[in-house]
């Protein structure tokens, strides 16, 4: 199924749980200042071996907690999604058309991370000699499609810059 709302949120003391088995949660528009899509503490958030799909709905969004479990996670949506913690489910991200996914610097995945043509990261937070953030694998367009990069200082220096092509 699909849930569209602002954020998730617990209304008493205690852990709350939300887990993705094969559905989808689109971002409605920003209600609040807090652009969470899941509260950094108090919500456990697991996605089975269905995957799930995370539409920013064309808004800022932000996931500053672990998200674990042995599916994969699908983002959608021309917003910007940010991922702050390390994500500890061992399935693909894939980071659809359109999309920009902004990680802090040294957020790790467990699982691959695949850019789809026309999709963006941007790395927040950069600081040299350190990695910007680690995938167990990244997998970036076949057939000259183009992803772009976007760090915040850095090696590479404060800017934009597109990625053609990679190998090794």
């Amino acid at each position: 199924g699909v849930i569209t709302a602002d954020h998730f949120y617990r209304t008493t003391a205690g852990q709350a749980t939300v887990n993705f088995d094969g559905g989808k949660y689109v971002k409605s528009a920003v209600k609040y200042a807090d652009v969470n899509i899941i509260p950094a503490n108090g919500v456990n958030v697991t996605v089975s071996a269905n995957g799930g799909t995370i539409d920013n709905g064309s808004n800022p969004a932000t996931i500053p907690c672990t998200i674990t479990g042995d599916g994969g996670i699908t983002f959608e949506g021309s917003g910007t999604t940010t991922i702050s913690a390390n994500q500890e489910y061992t399935g693909s991200t894939i980071v659809s058309e359109g999309t920009t996914l902004s990680v802090g610097g040294g957020v790790t995945f467990a699982g691959s991370v695949e850019f789809k043509s026309g999709s963006k990261l941007n790395i927040a937070n950069y600081t040299a000699g350190v990695a910007p953030f680690t995938p167990q694998s990244l997998i970036l367009p076949e057939d000259e499609g183009k992803v772009s990069l976007t760090l915040n200082g850095g090696a590479f220096g404060e800017g934009s810059y597109v990625i053609c092509s990679a190998s090794g």
